[in-house]
């Protein structure tokens, strides 16, 4: 299995859905019938997680057979947030293999507002 690596941003106290698809090293999709999601975020240079997100809270699987879910960060979840972070998107398998399948930083600005 392969990872990808992102960059995001947005403004603090906005909703944000993150995509993603979930693929071999071959380019093809993982199957996520029966695997758990979860999403970790943390910020740069800690190891503290500020925010975690489950397959069913807040992890949604679009498409099982295509690899395809989304993780949605509401405003609340995003409204305290200011900086560079890190996240993780780690897979448990139907067989409780666990991979992270993907990694990336994002940055939340303040709003002016």
């Amino acid at each position: 299995m392969s990872y990808t690596n992102s960059k995001v941003s947005f403004f603090a106290g906005e909703t944000v859905s993150l995509g993603f698809t979930i693929t071999d090293s071959d380019g093809a999709a993982i199957n996520l019938t029966g695997a758990t999601l979860t999403f970790y975020l943390a910020r740069l240079g800690t190891q503290d997680t500020v925010l975690t997100k489950t397959t069913g809270s807040g992890i949604t699987v679009v498409s099982a057979a295509d690899g395809t879910c989304t993780v949605a960060l509401t405003s609340s979840n995003t409204d305290n947030l200011e900086g560079l972070y890190i996240y993780q998107l780690r897979l448990v398998d139907s067989s409780n293999a666990e991979t992270v399948v993907s990694i990336g930083e994002i940055w939340v600005d303040k709003s002016l507002s």
